[in-house]
């Protein structure tokens, strides 16, 4: 048996080229399976990791058969919008080398468990975290031990099934302590395509050489909707202000990177930390802009004025953050009782007085919002772009319930339905909002007004705050027209955009229209 193990990371589009960084422009390391690689890597093993994101599909189809020609196992990371590729590839390699094993792990099969491992080209599934799962898994496969069940139910986070067809999840271990996990090991990623663009500028900064690092795992809060209150993921752990500091310099000194992304769920919880590292870039004197996410009743104690004037000082020029809601009430209901409409409101107009550019997002189809909670939230939107015009906006998502949170329970008992098997969820269009229909959400009264919600807001944004009005295409005046006169007016009948983006989004991929839809949006 070799030595040599495969982790791939699966695109999210596997019929169209590189559409994962065509869409958002932000070449993103594939962080968890990064970190997993890299663990394993470090334990002696021989891998390979494949981002599936990087490739035609021809490509990635040669690639995946010859590195796994001859390795003994291959790990998929997957997250729901990813099973397409993840499943076509493990269906086509078992049948290639039938004593391949085939692990699953990510969030996908975090969340669904008993559905990923039922298919018979998937051996294995890890949940949760995966470095000491998958190091006691290979250590057994490499013993050829798998016939005794003793042996595979002493491994934490890991789900089987027997020959009898009974499936057992293992206990969750221990939350694993960053610390004693390895850096990166940046040899076995293509850096350079990371790296260089294209990418989105924030406003009056370029960002380019982006470098991602990931200096925690967790998130202390329990907000109502968000995976991470589950048990695998919602103990917050730190790497030490000393680890980070020596990232940034490698990131700094041997790749040139001049704008860092903290890509932690909340960087912010140690304020000792974030100053250590703060002052860290400030001592090295490095010529760099950085980013990170926070949450908005950080803004009172931790947040406060010195550390944002540090934070600037330092390169910091965004500061990603949930605003989620302008209904106080609905901001309960998600499980942020400490933070308001006033709350927010007063981080918008620090990050605005110390310079920084807010990057809030939002959601719309909450479980029990009434239109006027919804339109409370749009009205938010447009406030925050008078007191702080340059703030970068995501868009109100809409709603969709995780596994295991208080939400979903709550969307079951209004007659949710989720895919009962893996091939169900092949069914699913996976491309944002666009293809979210009606029926999806019935736990809502009036879903297409919520599904349009996003379309009417970036139209809004798009035609008032970015670019010279006189210039855009006729239908970018036409919907920003429209989206003025729906949100000063209070009219909301007839939810065509979201119509008529799913069919661009259709027509984009017929060659003979693709162009022609470019041109004229």
């Amino acid at each position: 048996m070799t030595n040599k193990i495969v982790f791939l990371y699966p695109t999210y589009d596997p019929d169209n080229p590189n559409p994962d960084f065509a869409s958002d422009k932000m070449r993103k390391q594939p962080i968890g399976v990064f970190a997993l690689a890299s663990y394993v890597r470090s334990i002696g093993y021989d891998v390979v990791l494949l981002d599936g994101r990087l490739f035609h599909k021809k490509v990635m189809h040669q690639k995946i058969i010859d590195e796994c020609r001859d390795a003994f196992a291959v790990g998929f990371s997957v997250m729901t919008c990813q099973i397409q590729q993840a499943y076509d590839y493990s269906k086509m390699l078992k049948k290639l080398y039938p004593d391949l094993w085939v692990i699953w792990g990510g969030i996908h099969p975090t969340l669904f468990p008993e559905q990923c491992i039922k298919p018979d080209f998937v051996d294995f599934v890890v949940n949760g975290e995966g470095e000491y799962c998958v190091e006691q898994l290979l250590r057994m496969l490499k013993k050829n031990d798998t016939k005794s069940w003793l042996t595979i139910g002493l491994i934490d986070n890991l789900v089987w099934e027997n020959p009898l067809g009974l499936i057992f999840i293992n206990p969750l271990g221990k939350p694993i302590d960053i610390n004693e996990l390895p850096d990166p090991d940046y040899s076995m990623i293509p850096m350079k395509v990371y790296m260089e663009g294209p990418f989105w500028n924030y406003f009056d900064y370029e960002v380019e050489r982006l470098f991602d690092i990931c200096t925690s795992r967790g998130c202390p809060y329990k907000c109502t909707f968000c995976a991470t209150t589950l048990p695998a993921f919602s103990t917050w752990r730190a790497l030490t202000a000393e680890r980070v500091n020596s990232l940034i310099d490698l990131a700094v000194t041997k790749f040139n990177a001049k704008h860092i992304w903290f890509t932690d769920d909340l960087f912010f919880v140690s304020k000792k930390r974030a100053v250590a590292i703060m002052e860290h870039i400030i001592d090295k004197k490095y010529d760099i802009t950085w980013e990170a996410l926070t949450t908005i009743n950080l803004f009172k104690n931790i947040l406060t004025d010195d550390v944002l004037a540090l934070m600037k000082k330092s390169g910091g020029i965004v500061l990603g953050m949930g605003a989620e809601s302008g209904s106080d009430r609905i901001l309960k209901i998600i499980n942020k009782p400490q933070q308001t409409r006033e709350t927010i409101m007063y981080a918008m107009k620090q990050c605005n007085k110390h310079g920084i550019i807010p990057k809030p997002s939002f959601l719309t189809g909450i479980p029990g919002e009434t239109h006027d909670e919804a339109k409370e939230t749009i009205k938010l939107i447009a406030d925050i772009a008078e007191v702080c015009p340059k703030t970068s906006f995501y868009v109100p998502s809409v709603f969709r319930p995780y596994p295991g949170t208080a939400l979903y329970e709550e969307c079951i008992k209004l007659g949710f339905k989720e895919p009962e098997t893996l091939e169900a969820w092949l069914k699913y269009e996976f491309h944002d909002n666009y293809f979210i229909k009606p029926k999806d959400l019935p736990w809502i009264k009036d879903p297409g007004f919520h599904i349009n919600i996003p379309y009417v807001t970036y139209n809004y944004l798009h035609y008032n705050l970015f670019g010279d009005k006189k210039n855009k295409p006729i239908s970018r005046k036409i919907a920003g027209r429209l989206a003025n006169l729906r949100i000063k007016r209070d009219i909301w009948a007839f939810p065509y955009e979201y119509k008529i983006t799913r069919m661009k989004k259709n027509l984009e991929k017929i060659p003979l229209f693709n162009k022609l839809v470019r041109l004229v949006t």
